[in-house]
């Protein structure tokens, strides 16, 4: 199990954008620490970004940290990098995508959202559902399946759905 890294209001566009490489695929896990789903929800993210940052190789109790720290891929290298992102710290994203539950997934490829839901599959939020999710995620990407740069859940505030408009 491995610490997610958090992201700042500051600088998430910036990471989104420029850190991340644009050839992976980034999850943005969207908690609230003091809620029980975000904390559940976080250690089962932590578990599957300790996998995938292990090292490559066993080591018996005699090896060296260098050698340890040599067989950790690089960040950069791998297909997907999982963070979170505090809710309750900033209303970015809740402005940017109109949502207010938690947890939520956001998941950006090369700079553009390729997935955002408030579960991961089928049945909801499990390490199955993460592994399904990220797989279709890149898919996506690969085909150059994005949703639209203004996506948002729902209306906004003092949105009226074109359905709801008469003509007469």
């Amino acid at each position: 199990r491995k610490k997610l890294q958090l992201i700042k209001t500051k600088n998430f566009d910036h990471f989104i954008n420029k850190v991340v490489p644009p050839t992976q695929l980034v999850l943005v896990a969207v908690l609230e620490s003091y809620t029980a789903a975000s904390r559940q929800t976080e250690g089962m993210l932590e578990t599957k970004w300790g996998a995938l940052t292990a090292p490559t190789k066993k080591f018996g109790a005699s090896a060296t940290a260098e050698e340890i720290a040599a067989a950790k891929p690089s960040l950069d290298k791998l297909p997907v990098r999982i963070v979170r992102f505090e809710h309750s710290e900033s209303r970015l994203l809740i402005d940017r995508y109109n949502f207010h539950a938690t947890p939520m997934f956001l998941m950006y490829y090369g700079g553009k959202l390729v997935f955002a839901s408030g579960t991961l599959g089928r049945d909801g939020i499990t390490p199955t559902d993460l592994d399904s999710a990220i797989e279709h995620a890149l898919q996506d990407a690969a085909k150059q399946i994005f949703l639209p740069d203004d996506f948002s859940f729902g209306l906004k505030a003092g949105q009226v759905s074109p359905t709801h408009l008469s003509v007469s």
